[in-house]
């Protein structure tokens, strides 16, 4: 008898971890153009860097984002702040390097999300959503790539808006 329970237990965790997840839309964004003759470890950005925030601000104006995640650094905030302080939408800071318990959490989540993040760590989490990486790498002055990660249906696909 013991044997058989056990057995429904692990039978209903494998569907439970098999079940599909929920249909989101999840957009990636670096930060934009940051002033490289700051030497500290957080340069603001500069009128360029706020001109491409305020695009994507534009860019987004559509679309009704559930939560916005972004780094502490003041060049990752003033980046998504146009969007965040336009529809008071809740922006949750995350630290760059522990990156994968707050994608986690909205991995498992229905909506639109926006985070804002670094050069090192966009592709990886494109990739931890379950999309494929759309280049190799980003350069290091790249900061117009909008990555657009859609799950449908269990089916991710993964599209670069430039702006």
């Amino acid at each position: 008898m013991m044997k058989y329970i056990l057995t429904l237990s692990f039978l209903a965790i494998l569907v439970s971890c098999n079940s599909t997840l929920p249909d989101q839309t999840v957009y990636l964004v670096r930060h934009a153009e940051k002033d490289n003759t700051d030497q500290t470890d957080n340069p603001p950005l500069v009128q360029e860097g706020h001109d491409r925030a305020q695009r994507l601000h534009e860019l987004m104006e559509d679309v009704n984002l559930s939560k916005v995640l972004s780094t502490e650094y003041d060049r990752n905030v003033n980046t998504v702040k146009p969007i965040v302080d336009s529809r008071g939408v809740e922006l949750e800071i995350y630290e760059w390097y522990e990156w994968q318990g707050p994608v986690q959490a909205i991995k498992n989540r229905e909506g639109s999300f926006l985070i804002c993040g670094h050069g090192d760590n966009l592709l990886p989490m494109i990739e931890f959503l379950g999309g494929d990486k759309p280049m190799e790498e980003l350069g290091e002055h790249e900061y117009d790539n909008l990555f657009k990660v859609v799950r449908k249906n269990g089916q991710v696909n993964v599209e670069v808006i430039k702006f």
